[in-house]
């Protein structure tokens, strides 16, 4: 190649990768940002570069003289300000769904016009999910509404207060289904209610206090069917109200399942579907002649009292005074049956010798009356409670009895 076409071509190649190298700028977001905000750059400092200099520089106002460049960078911060101002004020959306075919405005859920409104409104949360559709004021639900979760399913509808549940409402199960039908107070069950189990079935139906059962209520088994009417005190059922009760009034409290066991003049009764039993008097040497609850066994290794749960001697002898009496018995027909039902596996099953004369009940001939268990008495609160342990070193109590005063 001769020296012409040579430098011709050294020439080509150089204006070649002139032009390719503008064009990889232009292509490049990197110029491109650095080019614009370097002309934003600019432009803003030529505005807000406010010192005047000379007598042209200024508007004449009154007595005053007012810098042109000051006043165009005020202008120019009005506006945007104004601009973001009425699009924070605008709704995302308007729909003909309210009450009477009322449009209802849709918001953010942290927009500016939440702390104004009053009204029936729809928020968007966070994940972009309607999660609110009803009244607002002062910004937070207030009156009549319902909540969704991200999957649109209904978590809870009634009335609001300050953006909690307060008031009648209902709550739901993820699928559906209802978990409480009542009254709120602070987000939590207060008031008369119901509330239903993961399939739909009511639970309970009473009082509650705090989100905790209390007061008159009534207990429902799995397949729906009621099972005992009576009290609670901080989600606990009140076993004591039982006990003086005749055994007629008692079968009008406890519904659920039950069994009847009786040797000779002994008689009591399991209530299976509440976890207890009661031993019952003839009552043939009173007046009413009416067979009473004498006592009754709460088959539970746990005690609740003063609002705490007891499990353990210790923290039973700190909670109640004495114990009035502690040391070994022989068993009752109903200690034997309890002991039996609540089937503690440090405990030797106490036989009882018969056969059941009908499906619940239980006619029995005899059994180990010699046998011994240790307890704990103490009187508390007009009562007598009985806790039966494994030995006098056990640690651990296996459930108790209550009977009047």
């Amino acid at each position: 190649m001769g020296p012409f076409l040579s430098s011709f071509f050294s020439m080509l190649v150089l204006k070649f990768m002139g032009v390719w190298n503008k064009v990889r700028l232009i292509f490049n977001p990197t110029w491109w940002r650095t080019t614009g905000v370097a002309a934003f750059t600019k432009f803003f400092r030529g505005i807000l570069n406010v010192k005047p200099r000379d007598k042209n520089d200024y508007y004449p106002l009154l007595r005053w003289l007012v810098s042109k460049r000051l006043t165009f960078a005020i202008l120019i911060g009005l506006t945007v300000v104004s601009v973001w101002y009425i699009a924070a004020m605008s709704p995302l959306a308007k729909t003909a769904d309210g009450q009477d075919g009322q449009n209802i405005p849709t918001y953010r859920w942290k927009a500016l016009p939440l702390k104004f409104y009053k009204g029936e409104v729809r928020i968007v949360a966070k994940d972009g999910h309607i999660a609110y559709h009803g009244s607002v004021k002062g910004g937070k639900a207030d009156g009549q509404g319902r909540l969704f979760d991200g999957n649109d399913a209904l978590i809870y509808a009634g009335a609001f207060e300050n953006s909690m549940y307060e008031g009648a409402g209902e709550l739901f199960y993820p699928d559906g289904l209802h978990q409480y039908i009542g009254s709120f107070s602070q987000n939590i069950f207060h008031g008369e209610g119901a509330y239903y189990r993961p399939s739909g079935v009511l639970y309970h139906k009473g009082g509650y206090a705090f989100g905790l059962k209390s007061g008159p209520g009534e207990l429902y088994n799995a397949g729906g069917n009621k099972i005992y009417t009576g009290s609670w005190h901080m989600d606990h059922l009140v076993y004591a109200e039982l006990v003086g009760k005749t055994t007629a009034e008692a079968a009008e409290m406890y519904e659920g399942r039950s069994t009847t066991y009786s040797v000779g003049n002994e008689t009591c009764a399991a209530l299976r579907e509440i976890n207890a039993l009661y031993a019952a008097d003839s009552g043939e040497n009173t007046v009413e002649q009416e067979w009473k609850v004498r006592s009754v066994y709460v088959l539970s290794p746990s005690f609740f009292r003063n609002g705490k749960e007891i499990s353990d001697v210790t923290a039973l002898r700190s909670s109640m005074d004495g114990p009035e009496y502690a040391g070994f018995t022989w068993v009752t027909l109903a200690d034997a049956v309890a002991l039996n039902l609540a089937e503690d596996p440090n405990i030797e099953p106490i036989p009882i010798q018969g056969r059941f004369v009908l499906e619940d009940v239980f006619q029995g001939t005899s059994y180990d009356r010699n046998r011994e268990i240790y307890i704990y008495v103490y009187h508390a609160d007009g009562l007598i409670y009985t806790f039966f342990c494994e030995s006098a070193t056990a640690a651990n109590f296996i459930m108790y009895s209550i009977e009047q005063g």
